[in-house]
């Protein structure tokens, strides 16, 4: 009996997995025998973090109705004060066996250049994965578990931490009365009255959507008139919670901003 392969999107353990492709069985014959090499999941969507042998690492993937999105953040320093960031966004693509790619890369250097890029996916499984960015050095990454990234109500309150922009700006912000599903006006360096949206929390992946409007027209404002959209998620480790979110325009420029408490 033939077989062909398919691809389908399937819930475990509260996430939503990016692909995984698997035998299917043809028509009218029965069901087929189970493939000898089965396959594993390529990305879960979720927030992941670095391990030790990348700690300056950082993303997210959420299954979207346009495509599966990655963000991904590359630090120096500490997360809160972190002093140079480089920024990846894309989509990602699914794959078999422990392996993935991104299409439409575009990576953010530490210096606000933006540039097309690649990035493949290995030893991916439900827990984690490692990325490498323009054939660099590989980052692993770890997902949360559950109890690590925090529920809807965990982004309520005030953060002070660092906000990135290597177009602009490098400096600590203080982000007031936060709450998912809200807006809130913000003052970043030279451009205030930016709006601020948190989505509403994305059960299945624990993550909330974000969205920057600048104002349209202000002086010094290096954003004015642009819309950044990107993910946020709350971790909890220990007594201490971090709150990370990145968002970028349409070209791959962006911010990233990074909190505890």
């Amino acid at each position: 009996m033939t077989m062909e392969a398919c691809i389908f999107f399937k819930k475990l353990s509260s996430m939503v997995l990016v692909g995984l492709l698997t035998a299917c069985g043809g028509g009218g014959g029965g069901s087929a025998p189970p493939a000898a090499d089965t396959p594993t999941p390529t990305v879960l969507a979720s927030a992941y973090v670095g391990t030790a042998s990348s700690p300056g690492f950082w993303a997210v993937v959420q299954s979207t109705p346009t495509g599966n999105e990655f963000f991904a953040m590359n630090y120096n320093g500490v997360a809160s004060s972190s002093v140079s960031t480089t920024l990846y966004s894309g989509k990602v693509l699914a794959g078999v066996n422990g392996g993935a790619a991104a299409s439409g890369l575009r990576t953010m250097r530490a210096d606000g250049t933006v540039r097309d890029g690649t990035a493949s996916f290995s030893a991916a499984s439900l827990t984690g994965f490692v990325a490498s960015f323009d054939a660099s050095v590989p980052l692993d990454a770890a997902s949360h578990p559950a109890t690590a990234v925090l529920p809807e109500d965990a982004v309520a309150g005030d953060w002070t931490g660092r906000w990135v922009d290597a177009a602009d700006s490098n400096t600590s912000l203080s982000l007031r009365g936060l709450a998912g599903g809200g807006t809130f006006p913000i003052n970043v360096p030279r451009c205030s009255g930016v709006s601020l949206r948190l989505g509403a929390w994305q059960a299945a992946s624990r993550l909330y959507l974000v969205q920057l409007d600048y104002p349209v027209s202000q002086t010094g404002c290096v954003r004015q008139n642009s819309q950044l959209k990107g993910w946020a998620f709350v971790q909890q480790t220990g007594a201490k919670q971090t709150l990370r979110f990145m968002a970028v325009d349409t070209t791959g420029s962006g911010i990233s901003f990074s909190a505890e408490r």
